[in-house]
């Protein structure tokens, strides 16, 4: 059986055209809340197919067709607010017509070209260790723009074994137009096959979002970045040199009239250049680091090295005194002698014998001695809420228009965290609820983001096709805040009765229940598993 990474990315293509089923198409979204791997390449799919909107703008893409009618409300609500700021907004643009000034905060500009590589390394975790090792190439080539719009220098390269970061410049022309509304994109072509296929990638944003540039006496900067597919593919085991092509293309809203807010599409042409990847630069070095943290209620954390890869860090820790708690996400602050620091957010996983391992930033620097603060742990219990919902109370407001209903009534409260049924809301897609959490550990001090919900039924999916392959479903880690329902007639909500799940703002939760299981229920039971537990303070390494 195909990994389900492979899987999903084979309907990636389907899901943007949206053409899958809703079952297929929310278990695809809750692989895509979990694997970031498999976010980039549906990233590159949308940005490989076609132009990338402007994030100032709603998005005028969703998979979701609930979620467009509420796009689609939504701007109906804003018309009038739209109305009242239209002369402003005109004001501005011709201002940024015929002054040519370029109006925003999303051009950085800095005094030289040192400045411009600092902001890059801002961007791009690991790139200043790359300088040092001899990773950032130089690429030398240019191509003008067509209509005399200017000209692209491709200055920098770092080819590492997960990505190929493109650095580049333009030197505008005078038909350019504003440099926010330009974007160059393009697939990477190796010089190599693959099952008789050229192997390629297509971009992603690479740290700089859409409409982002850094700009250094009028010339502006910006970064292309791919998977490296060739290293998927044909991994090197020594140093080799890859011919590269970029088939370019530029997007852009032509300079024209002062309120023209249509983007135009031109290939550019193709860009050639040589690769160096050499393996032995892209080894990780491993810092030991044997240092313990105690924490509250026997809790220890045993924390044992830091592998220095090229692109990220990785903590490996192990945790005692859980009693039958699983280590969820640890907040707090890896201090080196080097002078950097590592900010622990993210979620730790599971490896083996109570061991965990956590992804942080690249370090430019082998450090020789490190200290480590930890401010906040949030576990993984067995324990469960159960609250019901009326659905009789709905069937009528389950339309268009939304309703809203202010519930705020305490449902439970476990470990010192306090549960609140904050609202219901509803419209033409179902019954939507939201959970507020609080508690003591959630302070001024730490910004905690509590795991958002998750459909039961696509993780019993993902349990069966656990089973399929081989494994044992009982040593795969519990799913926080996992979201079980049922009527009172017994049934229990499948794949096509889940809707949008969703996480925040601060320490909420929320789930949709989709209309139709909704209108055959007169009372839903709703089931929160697998509860997170908080613990805050302030603990330091021995």
């Amino acid at each position: 059986m195909k990994s389900e990474c492979s899987l999903i990315r084979e309907l990636l293509p389907l899901y943007l055209e949206n053409d899958v089923s809703d079952d297929t198409r929310r278990t695809i979204e809750k692989h895509l809340d979990e694997c970031q791997s498999c976010k980039n390449a549906l990233d590159q799919y949308v940005q490989a197919s076609e132009p990338i909107p402007d994030e100032s703008l709603p998005d005028p893409f969703d998979a979701t067709q609930g979620y467009k009618k509420f796009i689609k409300r939504a701007q109906k609500y804003m018309a009038g607010a739209v109305i009242a700021v239209l002369l402003i907004i005109c004001v501005i643009a011709a201002v940024a017509f015929f002054t040519g000034q370029q109006i925003g905060r999303s051009i950085t500009y800095v005094e030289n070209e040192e400045d411009v590589f600092d902001y890059y390394a801002d961007k791009v975790p690991g790139l200043e260790r790359a300088q040092k090792d001899g990773n950032y190439q130089n690429i030398g080539r240019s191509i003008d723009l067509p209509d005399d719009m200017g000209t692209v220098f491709f200055d920098k390269l770092w080819y590492s074994r997960n990505t190929v970061y493109v650095f580049y410049h333009i030197k505008p022309g005078k038909n350019l137009g504003r440099i926010e509304d330009v974007q160059l994109w393009g697939a990477l072509y190796w010089d190599k096959e693959h099952e008789g296929r050229t192997i390629q990638a297509a971009p992603f944003s690479g740290g700089m979002h859409i409409g982002e540039w850094v700009s250094y006496d009028g010339l502006y900067y910006k970064i292309l970045a791919y998977n490296n597919e060739r290293e998927r593919f044909i991994p090197a085991d020594e140093a080799v040199i890859d011919q590269l092509k970029i088939d370019l293309n530029l997007t852009y809203i032509p300079r024209t009239q002062p309120f023209n807010t249509k983007q135009e599409q031109v290939k550019v042409g193709e860009v050639e250049f040589p690769a160096l990847f050499d393996p032995v630069k892209e080894q990780s070095r491993t810092v030991q680091i044997n240092k313990r943290v105690s924490l509250p209620d026997g809790i220890a954390l045993d924390f044992l090295e830091l592998v220095m890869e090229p692109q990220k860090s990785v903590l490996k820790l192990q945790a005692s005194g859980l009693n039958g708690r699983e280590l969820g996400r640890i907040y707090g602050l890896i201090k080196t002698d080097a002078g950097e620091e590592l900010r622990l957010s993210d979620w730790a996983v599971y490896t083996v014998e109570d061991r965990y391992e956590v992804e942080l930033r690249a370090l430019e620097n082998l450090p020789l001695e490190t200290s480590i603060v930890i401010n906040l742990i949030q576990l993984v219990t067995e324990d469960k809420l159960t609250f019901d919902l009326d659905a009789r109370a709905f069937h009528d407001k389950m339309t268009e228009t939304g309703y809203k209903q202010e519930v705020n009534k305490t449902i439970g409260t476990y470990a010192g965290t306090e549960y609140i049924l904050e609202q219901l809301f509803s419209d033409d897609r179902g019954l939507d609820f939201t959970l507020l959490m609080k508690s003591p550990a959630f302070n001024s001090d730490v910004q905690v983001f509590m795991p958002q919900s998750q459909s039961w039924a696509t993780y019993q999916v993902y349990l069966k096709a656990i089973q399929e392959e081989g494994k044992d479903p009982s040593k795969v880690r519990r799913t926080p805040n996992l979201v079980r329902f049922t009527n009172e007639k017994g049934e229990v909500g499948g794949m096509e009765d889940y809707g949008q799940t969703g996480g925040g703002p601060g320490q909420r939760i929320s789930m949709f229940i989709d209309k139709k299981f909704v209108e055959k229920s007169e009372t839903i039971t709703v089931d929160v598993m697998n509860l997170v537990e908080s613990i805050s303070g302030e603990w330091k390494t021995k």
